[in-house]
């Protein structure tokens, strides 16, 4: 009992668990779809599913920034212009995180790092229902609570 407690808080083997194979399966199709689509964002500005994940479009310059103001500073140089979605690459770099949190979780098999994938997923998905109820576009609330929703749920309900 006492090598088994020690072996826990070292993060031995009496930690790792074999999980079912629903979780496994989640977890490796969350981490590709994350990785792709925040890979195609950041790289190559585009949205693999064409439009329903983000918008890639040319935006009016409403207000260009001139070189000398504060807003122009914060906000940095953007090599993709002012005229193109401005924040399409930042929104690429941050669905490939939550990629390599579910990568991680595949590779390693331990149940923390399946559980620290399932925050990371009722995050994003909490952020996106938040982000689409604030706007008024339920389809996307009701594509982002069915897919994403019900798969954190089996995730967790698979590997509890």
């Amino acid at each position: 009992r006492g090598q088994r407690r020690r072996d826990e808080r070292r993060g031995g083997q009496a930690h790792r668990m074999p999980l079912p194979l629903l979780p496994k399966i989640i977890t490796y199709t969350f981490a590709t779809a994350h990785a792709a689509t925040g890979l195609a964002a950041l790289l190559g500005e585009v949205d693999l599913l064409q439009g329903v994940l983000l918008d890639t479009a040319k935006f009016k310059a409403l207000s260009p920034l001139t070189d000398e103001s504060l807003a122009a500073f914060l906000r940095g140089p953007k090599a993709n212009g002012r005229g193109s979605a401005p924040n399409v690459r930042a929104w690429g770099a941050r669905q490939f995180a939550v990629g390599a949190v579910f990568g991680f979780a595949a590779i390693s098999g331990e149940v923390a790092a399946y559980q620290a994938a399932l925050v990371a997923l009722l995050a994003r998905c909490g952020g996106d229902v938040l982000q689409n109820l604030l706007d008024g576009c339920m389809w996307k609330v009701a594509l982002f609570l069915g897919v994403e929703g019900v798969a954190g749920a089996l995730m967790y309900v698979s590997a509890n």
